[in-house]
């Protein structure tokens, strides 16, 4: 960017640029750095940060703006040629009152650094028409007077953007201004959102006071930076204006997310907020209540989009920034946010809080207490823990003094943890609180929602009389059984695992709700054939659409949105019984782990053939070639002419009546490699001959022959009949013809009975 200031003050003000005064230089500076500002795109990304803050000190604003433009030093030396100093310049402009100290300072530097790293964000908050106060000392006394700058600044630009916000008994409009925040030498900028009361009256504010009608609500929000709460109606005034800045940052939100392409249902995946201190935290049930009130949502699944979406600041010492208002003051304010913090508060005790302990087992006894080093199992009066139910393995964590390693479902709804106390003692109507390791928690969830999927897929690949017949959802791993008279293929394996991955990977969210039981099956929500189920079924759909790629009953814990589950791996595919089919698979950092450890594998067979990986297969099968050469020239060594094991035997050969008697154990052949054995003894040994062989496979089990050439056997040998009588003592069976007999066993340590007992037979 160039700058021309003599150019620029000959056609602003007509005159050189060294008879201008310091505050008309700093007016021209601004209008250079506003139209250069306006001509700079928004950071665009899908996702959009938005920082709600209830301060943003940004100071005032043209230096930095010169300085992340690249010109302050180009400034500074023409203004030094024409004889200005732009120190002085700079304190001619107008300070936005919109903080106080670190919060906002902080927020402001959040801005700024989000700007210069090119990341879409924006900061939201309100535009306070007199921020905090000028001080001022009259008579030795502190006085406070307003400090009305929005009418001395440059900086502010009206969006064309508005919304209503309803209180408890009246709504009023908004209206949005915005400030560039250009980053360091970038092409790109983000914007500080700030909203102002339409109805906003400057007239409630005296000159040279503070002091203001507080109950003029509809006029008096947006007047001061943290109006004095020192009696009630200043207290109510902060619960208003904190509510009107949250409402019109969420509303803000959802807008610009839907014009993103969300359909609300993956929210997160399109908008972040980031609460700076606890002031604008009422962002959390506004959202609830619009994603349910406004836009049809479940309570849950509102709930879980707004938790995947939210993250908080603590910059003040916790117990200061714990701001604290009377919940009488939020039901006045809004009624309805009130309803849902209340709401909240309970789903935070159920999942994580404060319960009393009304049982303990131990040993199977009913106890009053239990000390240290007892395993024991508590019962609670409410838990957050899930008990092992539907496949889906308990949870672990910590209830009070204890160290939950299980969690069971017993008749009745009880839920036993099963545990050990590792410090102290816990007693019958002790309040105790109940942790789950959220950890183990999270997987399981991934887990248990790629149950689902995985049905599904298989519905699909293989046809509806798919029907599961058991599972098993464990932290790494996950199993599935469904009815099938075959086993899959490899393609039919891809194909569903492909089917999976697809639905992981469009991030899918996952719909929990509770209905009545016709309403289900109506919806087309897959039940278990033989389950029970009551009037009202909780029913997990994953998909927002009409016809979700899965619905189905089901009690247990599952992920938010499908793309939590990262990845899923088939890792085997097995028979259970008749009809009946398993699929063992790993999702998430299953899947990363398995995945690791399989090419932990390659890489070790890769560094073994000396190759690099993509020629391990190649490589492999080079040397099973010439592994099949050696083994086919060891065998013809062993089993041939010249073998000196074969020619050892025949010259131990036994003469019997009519024929010799060849008897030997070789090593390392197969069943089929005997033949070639007698072969070469038939072919060595002139005359009548017969043969007992016997070798330990590969595989370590025992192979037996026995054979004779036809004189052989009109001398009355008879190999049938000898396989027959031997075969029993390598734990097999065998039988054959006059002339040819084999057998084979499992227990090849009775060889060398079996071949003893050969000789006994004959004679030998």
């Amino acid at each position: 960017m160039k700058i021309d200031l003599e150019a620029r003050s000959q056609e602003k003000y007509g005159r050189p640029l060294a008879e201008l005064d310091d505050s008309a230089i700093c007016a021209m500076l601004e209008d250079i750095v506003r139209e250069h500002a306006a001509t700079m795109p928004l950071n665009e990304g899908k996702r959009r940060l938005y920082y709600l803050s209830a301060e943003f000190l940004i100071g005032r604003l043209l230096t930095n703006n010169l300085i992340e433009l690249g010109v302050y030093d180009d400034v500074k030396a023409q203004l030094a040629s024409a004889g200005h100093d732009l120190g002085a310049v700079e304190a001619r402009e107008v300070e936005p009152s919109l903080g106080n100290g670190g919060l906002g300072r902080l927020a402001a530097c959040f801005l700024d650094s989000i700007a210069t790293l090119g990341l879409p964000g924006d900061g939201v908050g309100l535009n306070y028409h007199y921020g905090l106060f000028h001080q001022r000392f009259v008579d030795l006394q502190q006085a406070a007077e307003p400090d009305g700058w929005l009418d001395r600044q440059d900086w502010l630009v009206r969006d064309e953007k508005a919304y209503t916000v309803e209180f408890g008994g009246f709504s009023v409009k908004s209206r949005l201004y915005d400030i560039d925040v250009l980053g360091y030498v970038r092409t790109t900028k983000n914007r500080l959102r700030l909203f102002d009361l339409e109805s906003v009256d400057d007239s409630l504010v005296p000159v040279n006071s503070i002091d203001f009608d507080k109950g003029e609500l509809a006029k008096n929000l947006t007047l001061f930076l943290y109006p004095d709460d020192s009696d009630d109606a200043g207290r109510l005034l902060r619960v208003y204006q904190e509510y009107f800045m949250v409402s019109n940052a969420a509303q803000l939100i959802l807008d610009e997310a839907m014009e993103r392409g969300s359909n609300l249902h993956d929210l997160p995946d399109y908008a972040v907020v980031q609460i700076n201190d606890t002031h604008p935290s009422m962002v959390i049930p506004e959202l609830v209540r619009l994603l349910v009130d406004v836009h049809g949502f479940e309570f849950d699944e509102a709930v879980s989009v707004v938790r995947r979406m939210v993250a908080y600041t603590n910059h003040t010492i916790l117990a200061e920034a714990l701001e604290k208002w009377p919940l009488e003051s939020l039901k006045t304010v809004s009624p309805r946010i009130a309803q849902i913090v209340i709401k909240l508060d309970e789903l935070e005790r159920a999942e994580n809080g404060s319960d009393d302990a009304v049982a303990i087992v131990r040993d199977g006894e009913s106890v009053q207490e239990a000390a240290t080093g007892d395993q024991v199992e508590l019962v609670l009066d409410r838990t957050p823990f899930y008990g092992e139910m539907g496949g889906q393995v308990g949870d672990t964590g910590i209830v009070g003094p204890a160290r939950v390693t299980n969690t069971l479902h017993h008749e009745g709804g009880l839920v036993g943890h099963v545990a050990e106390v590792t410090d102290g003692a816990v007693s019958v109507g002790d309040r105790v609180t109940a942790v789950v390791d959220h950890g183990r928690r999270e997987l399981i969830r991934r887990n248990h929602t790629a149950t689902h999927l995985l049905d599904a897929a298989l519905k699909k690949v293989l046809g509806d009389h798919v029907s599961q017949a058991g599972s098993l959802v464990a932290p790494d791993r996950l199993r599935f059984d469904f009815t099938h008279f075959e086993a899959l293929s490899s393609e039919q394996l891809k194909a569903v695992e492909d089917l999976v991955n697809q639905q992981i990977f469009a991030s899918k969210p996952v719909v929990t709700r509770v209905m009545g039981i016709d309403e289900a099956k109506a919806a087309g929500a897959v039940a278990l054939f033989g389950e029970k189920y009551g009037d009202v079924v909780r029913v997990v759909s994953v998909g927002a659409e009409d016809q979700p790629f899965s619905r189905e009953l089901c009690g247990g814990t599952h992920a938010a949105n499908t793309a939590e589950i990262g990845l899923f791996k088939i890792i085997s595919e097995s028979s259970t019984g008749s009809n009946v089919r398993r699929i063992e698979a790993v999702t998430s950092k299953g899947a990363l782990d398995y995945m690791a450890d399989r090419l932990a594998l390659v890489d070790a067979a890769a560094a073994a053939l000396k190759c690099r990986v993509d020629e391990v297969p190649a490589r492999v099968e080079n040397l099973q070639a010439e592994l099949r050469e050696t083994s086919n020239k060891l065998k013809k060594a062993l089993t041939g002419g010249s073998s000196d094991a074969i020619s050892s035997a025949i010259e131990g050969a036994v003469e019997l009546d009519g024929y010799k008697l060849v008897v030997a154990e070789l090593q390392g052949l197969e069943a089929a490699d005997l033949r070639n054995v007698w072969d070469t003894v038939h072919q060595k040994v002139a005359g009548p001959v017969a043969c007992v062989v016997a070798s330990v496979t590969e595989k370590g089990t025992p192979a037996l022959l026995a054979a004779g050439s036809d004189d052989a056997v009109k001398a009355g040998f008879h190999a049938g009949n000898v396989i027959k009588q031997i075969a029993g003592l390598v734990d097999g069976r065998g039988g054959g013809r006059p002339n040819m007999a084999q057998a084979g066993g499992k227990n090849a340590v009775g060889i060398a009975d079996a071949l003893a007992a050969a000789k006994t037979a004959l004679g030998a």
